[in-house]
């Protein structure tokens, strides 16, 4: 490779290299929360079959069995709408972060493609390709053409 081609594909990388481990980053942090919030919650499970089954195994008047149901299912119910919502706001987060950082890697991107000159490259193959020779063979052959359809 030449210098500039080997310095745009350096930059490319290391820029690559970056914007991976902030995604990477960002995934386990995601994940993390996630595991712990979904561990939360099947412990709000158990906790409450645990207390179901307690009230359950001592006498008890109907009256009294209603109204432990209504006090256990508004309190767990509770719990799990305020799951729910850390949920929500965790990949609200989530997506918002990401977002921002593939914006910073196309910011970051543009910004390189201006400072490495990669028109560089681009130049001398068109140079390359346009000195070749069926390249000019069929130019001439173009020319030809059009040089007999204006002489009719």
């Amino acid at each position: 490779m030449t210098g500039t081609k080997s310095d745009v594909f350096q930059f490319a990388m290391s820029d690559s290299y970056d914007a991976l481990r902030k995604l990477g980053d960002l995934n386990i942090r995601a994940l993390t929360r996630l595991a712990s919030l979904q561990f939360e919650l099947v412990s709000l499970g158990i906790e409450s079959s645990v207390s179901r089954a307690k009230w359950m195994t001592q006498p008890a008047k109907m009256e009294q069995v209603y109204a432990n149901e209504s006090r256990l299912a508004s309190l767990y119910g509770y719990k799990m709408a305020q799951i729910s919502r850390e949920t929500t706001d965790l990949l609200l987060k989530s997506g918002n972060e990401f977002n921002s950082i593939v914006d910073e890697i196309f910011v970051t991107a543009k910004g390189s493609l201006k400072q490495k000159s990669v028109t560089t490259p681009v130049k001398q193959l068109t140079k390359t390709v346009v000195a070749s020779p069926v390249v000019k063979a069929q130019a001439k052959k173009t020319v030809k053409r059009k040089v007999i359809k204006k002489a009719k």
